[in-house]
């Protein structure tokens, strides 16, 4: 008898859980996101030939400075897991190596923000596309 009220206690508290609204609909932020990226996309194809091609070059630059730099932080996220399995975990190695890589991932976040504004700037665009996380 107790298992049963301790399992319909959790289905039914799991139900309310899952039907709690945040304070506004995500999908309408979604929906404005699309209706964003729909509108730069038609922009993209009134480019010229030669501004494509220049937007080409420097995706293609970045995805290289950037596969470097997600190496580096696979490679740090490998040795943190060696460390890890070791008997005795070495802690102030393994912070260090944590420290590395939330640079390197900051670098990444700072090249893609720099090659995104490049792109708008030899696109025309008037506003910036929008960034992950911030909301207005």
């Amino acid at each position: 008898m107790k298992k049963k009220a301790l399992i319909l206690g959790l289905i039914l508290s799991t139900a309310a859980f899952g039907f709690q609204r945040p304070d506004y609909d995500e999908r309408d932020h979604y929906k404005k996101f699309r209706e964003v990226k729909e509108q730069r996309l038609e922009l993209f194809e009134n480019l010229s030939q030669e501004q494509k091609e220049s937007i080409k070059e420097l995706r293609s630059e970045n995805f290289k400075k950037n596969s470097k730099l997600k190496l580096s932080i696979d490679e740090k996220m490998l040795k943190i897991r060696r460390y890890m399995m070791e008997d005795n975990v070495e802690w102030p190695k393994i912070e260090k190596l944590t420290k590395e890589i939330g640079i390197l991932e900051g670098k990444v976040e700072y090249n893609n923000l720099r090659n995104r504004y490049e792109i708008n700037k030899m696109a025309g665009f008037e506003k910036p596309i929008p960034l992950r996380g911030l909301k207005k």
